[in-house]
């Protein structure tokens, strides 16, 4: 009966008791490990590895938005994709995979697109987690004026000597 609330049966899987849930959330941490794993591979390889997002959308728009770019992820060379997460509330993570580093440059520009979308549709480009080093500069474009100065304020006042996360996000030239 998804199906009536927009879900495709196929792409959900329904929880039932303790058990299945702490089985799939042990499932849901293998993921991003395991895709780590095989792009520190690729990146040692040949110069690709994997790439992330992290952004959210209104619910109503999430479909259009990954029936859109994960064609165009697939046709920039992305040798994996897999999407988990918080598809229920328009929040999915998106792991790609990238043979080499001009299919790694190709899908960037790709996540790139996909970002300006996120916004012009009313979503965030990154949601929960932290932008670290990895997705700092795909989403620096895309974050609200003032949004790093206002992470630089915190990071002074909590980490005043600087020692934490080095390089992340409020590391960024001020735009």
């Amino acid at each position: 009966d998804l199906e009536r609330f927009g879900v495709r049966s196929d792409d959900a899987q329904v929880l039932l008791g303790r058990s299945a849930l702490d089985d799939f959330g042990h499932l849901r941490h293998e993921v991003p490990d395991k895709m780590n794993r095989l792009g520190r591979k690729a990146a040692d390889e040949a110069g690709g590895g994997k790439l992330s997002t992290d952004w959210s959308v209104p619910i109503g728009r999430l479909d259009d938005l990954l029936q859109w770019s994960i064609p165009l992820i697939w046709d920039a060379g992305a040798t994996d994709v897999v999407r988990y997460g918080h598809i229920g509330n328009g929040h999915p993570h998106l792991n790609v995979l990238c043979p080499d580093a001009e299919s790694k440059l190709a899908v960037t520009e790709v996540l790139k697109r996909q970002l300006s979308k996120v916004v012009e549709m009313g979503g965030v480009p990154t949601s929960e987690h932290g932008i670290g080093k990895l997705k700092r500069d795909l989403v620096a474009d895309f974050l609200p004026p003032g949004f790093v100065e206002a992470l630089a304020g915190l990071k002074a006042h909590f980490d005043p000597h600087g020692i934490l996360a080095t390089g992340n996000i409020v590391h960024l030239p001020s735009r």
